[in-house]
């Protein structure tokens, strides 16, 4: 975790948003549109548990003590999520790590719960919140490293890279070929042209995305192709 040689997380970073592989990891990169999915849902869950603090603290209720590991879950996932768009500016775990450390100590105290703003601790209390909003606006506006780096692929790119669209002009080129092909097996009558071969299928029928001439499967959705 600290001081190791960074880990190239390729098949974590490319996981479903919400996946628990991925959300209990802080491997991988994650860029700014799925950190700030991720972090909207935490911070949400985050407010209704300390609802539910609230009210078991001041009603002296036993379940004050689930609440509290809930609490300390939802930090955790902060943290890895944190981690990961550091990893996306190719950044270590080291700020991520105290800040969450010290909300974690906070929450253990029920600081957290019933914030004191007095003295020395409440002075420093003030600095380190103040510290985590402005890492936090800056994972969210900052752009990540482009293309691969230490801890991850580019997923970005690699999505774009997978939703380009296929040329018009191929489009067309392809369709024709397809179209003359099925007016000359009409035209025989048995299915084929003497000496000549049935034109290949170039497009998922599923996805509609371009496909290799001698593939088998659909690399895109999974669909197998006909022959």
């Amino acid at each position: 975790m600290f001081g190791r040689k960074p880990e190239f997380a390729a098949e974590i970073t490319r996981m479903p948003l919400f996946a628990p592989a991925a959300m209990f990891t802080w491997k991988g990169r994650r860029n700014r549109k799925r950190y700030f999915l991720v972090l909207l849902a935490l911070t949400m869950i985050n407010a209704i548990v300390s609802v539910f603090l609230m009210k078991a603290l001041f009603a002296e209720d036993d379940i004050l003590l689930f609440w509290l590991l809930v609490l300390l879950v939802i930090i955790y996932l902060k943290f890895c999520n944190l981690a990961k768009r550091f990893h996306d500016f190719g950044k270590p775990l080291t700020i991520p790590a105290v800040l969450v450390g010290f909300a974690v100590y906070d929450v253990i105290t029920l600081d957290a719960i019933l914030p004191s703003a007095s003295g020395a601790g409440g002075v420093l209390k003030q600095v380190v919140y103040g510290a985590l909003s402005v890492v936090g606006l800056y994972c969210l506006f900052a752009k990540g490293d482009k293309g691969d780096n230490a801890y991850g692929p580019d997923i970005k790119r690699e999505l774009e890279a997978a939703n380009q669209p296929v040329p018009a002009e191929q489009m067309t080129v392809d369709r024709n070929a397809e179209t003359n092909a099925s007016g000359g097996e009409q035209a025989t009558g048995s299915g084929t042209r003497p000496g000549t071969q049935p034109a290949e299928r170039n497009f998922c029928p599923v996805c509609g995305k371009k496909v290799g001439d001698s593939a088998a499967f659909c690399p895109y959705c999974g669909a197998k192709l006909q022959g």
